[in-house]
């Protein structure tokens, strides 16, 4: 999903402290101001009926509102029909109820797909090289600006309801020349989308010492503090609250070069990621980045601490997981890459997808050979060969 270009020129061993205690759903509640114009924006932003007593009343009978929900009164029935509902179905045969912290590398702004596999999650970690932009606030916008900000966010949606990944650059040039940027409008989108309510919006700084600094809410009124040193890592954090639950969750989408050359100016962030427990991880349309040297840590740190990874091809190559370490079972089909990754080619991973070796079926699409039969994903579940990460419970 995430094209980098930067070549790095030298690896880097990180050292990976254990330092539990990060933050959990209940802080994020704690540490954050309740607005509800965050859960009527998102509802705005997705196309969805207003709720009663909307704060953004004024905006709601627009035109491009109009034209807003009758876009996604056309698409998303489709979307569900072909993409999610055959999601489901299949997550609930075979990955069951995951819990815990889950982790999207090189995910950009996609929590539809992550939280249609995943909706048991305690919090969502995600990261790219997409800006987070601020807080997506349409509350007193002009209609002119209404207008072009939602004709952008439904072209930048386009890739991921119609293929299941995000074209990045389309994404981010469709939107930074609108009043809304980043990756934070469709976070609320798919957010909404989703079911969940949308508790409050903050843009975050992870600092060097692994702390979490959350940034005033846009409606609160306070000033943005300046920043003390250059040296953190920017994200965006959305607190919602899921269908029935009475805590909350939240997802954070940091913005960030993994790299060997990006994390030898940033190794804490590895090392916050860590302190979050141990994570299921999730790899699609991942652009084959880990296929190569200048992405080794990134690579070894998803092998080293996960204890369940759900990816396609596009991931981490099958000769990195260690018999003793996973057990793997395929789904779908695997012949070869898109020929703009024609060079990724897995011999060993075609090898079991041969009808001798049984792979399962997948009921969709999915990634970048996104039509559904030309699709794979692996499962892969530690073993119980480290005493420090427990192995995921049998379905």
């Amino acid at each position: 999903m995430r094209f980098y270009f930067r070549i790095s020129v030298a690896a880097l061993a990180v050292s990976l402290l254990l330092c539990k205690g990060g933050n959990s759903p209940a802080s994020a509640r704690e540490n954050s101001e309740s607005h509800r114009e965050w859960n009527d924006i998102a509802r705005f932003l997705a196309g969805m009926e207003p709720d009663a007593g909307s704060t953004i009343s004024d905006l709601e009978g627009l035109p491009a509102a109009e034209s807003q929900r009758a876009y996604f009164a056309k698409i998303w029935p489709e979307v569900e029909k072909t993409q999610l509902e055959p999601q489901r179905k299949w997550r609930d045969e075979v990955l069951g109820k995951t819990e815990g912290f889950i982790f999207y590398p090189f995910s950009g702004a996609d929590f539809l797909n992550i939280y249609t596999f995943f909706p048991q999650g305690s919090e969502y970690v995600f990261f790219g090289l997409e800006p987070p932009g601020p807080p997506p606030s349409v509350k007193g916008m002009k209609p002119a600006d209404v207008n072009q900000s939602l004709a952008g966010l439904q072209v930048s949606l386009r890739s991921i309801l119609n293929y299941s990944f995000f074209q990045t650059l389309h994404m981010v040039n469709d939107l930074k020349a609108t009043k809304l940027s980043g990756v934070a409008p469709v976070l609320l989108v798919f957010a909404a989308r989703t079911g969940n309510k949308v508790h409050s919006v903050h843009n975050i700084r992870l600092h060097p010492d692994g702390k979490i600094e959350s940034l005033p809410d846009p409606f609160s009124g306070k000033p943005e503090p300046a920043a003390t040193s250059e040296d953190y890592v920017s994200g965006i954090r959305v607190v919602f609250q899921k269908p029935g639950a009475t805590e909350y969750t939240h997802m954070d989408y940091f913005s960030i070069d993994i790299s060997e050359e990006g994390l030898a100016k940033k190794p804490y962030f590895l090392k916050y990621i860590q302190s979050l427990g141990t994570p299921t991880t999730y790899l699609k349309a991942a652009s084959y980045l880990m296929y190569n040297k200048d992405f080794t840590t990134i690579r070894n740190f998803i092998l080293d601490e996960s204890k369940l990874i759900l990816q396609d091809d596009s991931g981490i190559p099958l000769q990195y997981f260690k018999p003793q370490s996973f057990d793997l079972t395929f789904y779908g089909s695997y012949t070869r890459p898109i020929p703009l990754f024609d060079g990724k080619y897995q011999k060993d991973l075609y090898e079991m997808y041969l009808p001798k070796n049984h792979p399962k079926p997948l009921p969709f699409g999915i990634g970048y050979k996104f039509r559904k039969g030309d699709s794979n994903l692996m499962l892969a579940k530690r073993k119980t060969d480290r005493p420090d990460i427990p192995a995921p419970s049998k379905q």
